[in-house]
């Protein structure tokens, strides 16, 4: 089943079961769209997600998450230009 974790800080992990990688657009929608929601105060709070795909990107939850973590930091850079 699907699953979410904080992972320390402002860091989350989402489980999430799908049949298709081509699920994945909307479920990034999904997530971005309730963030895009939340606020702070005066704060808007903004989110950057990074994926990775059992077994393409890892066999292992810790390979998994370093290449998750990786993508989410190209896609943070592309945000701050």
């Amino acid at each position: 089943g699907d699953g979410v974790g904080r992972m320390g800080g402002d860091e989350f992990l989402f489980h999430i079961a799908i049949d298709n990688v081509s699920e994945l657009e909307n479920v990034e929608k999904r997530i971005t769209r309730a963030i895009s929601t939340l606020r702070r105060g005066e704060m808007k709070v903004y989110g950057s997600i990074g994926w990775a795909i059992f077994p393409d990107d890892g066999e292992d939850l810790k390979a998994l998450i370093a290449k998750a973590d990786m993508n989410m930091y190209v896609q943070k850079k592309k945000v701050d230009k």
